[in-house]
């Protein structure tokens, strides 16, 4: 079995909610900078790697969702990009509309990336 080190240095934030994400049905051993997962399958290998897509989402999405609004958005009043983004955000993660929308589309992306990266 094969063990798979993940270093995200001065980013606490992601790796407690990797180790929250991923629960106790992985194997993962937390260091300061870093995690570690122990006797890697590929069962396991594709578990992380869809914790770590739903963790980057998480993280992410919503400052991209800002930088994007901004951009596009630059002749808006302060109020109105804040309720765009309101609006977006509650079709992003509206857990109704999630399940109709590409949410899981913008996960699989996100792991196959991650996968094909770590391979």
């Amino acid at each position: 079995m094969e063990n798979l080190s993940v270093v995200a240095k001065n980013n606490k934030r992601f790796l407690d909610s990797l180790l929250l994400e991923t629960g106790s049905e992985i194997n993962l051993e937390v260091h300061e900078d870093s995690v570690t997962v122990h006797d890697l399958s590929d069962k396991t290998f594709e578990s992380f790697c869809v914790a770590m897509a739903k963790v980057i989402a998480g993280q992410y999405e919503k400052e991209l969702l800002v930088k994007a609004i901004n951009k596009r958005c630059s002749d808006f009043y302060r109020t109105d990009k804040i309720e765009i983004w309101k609006i977006a955000m509650s079709h992003l993660y509206n857990e109704k509309i999630a399940l109709d929308s590409d949410y899981f589309d913008r996960i699989n992306l996100v792991k196959e990336s991650l996968r094909n990266f770590l391979k």
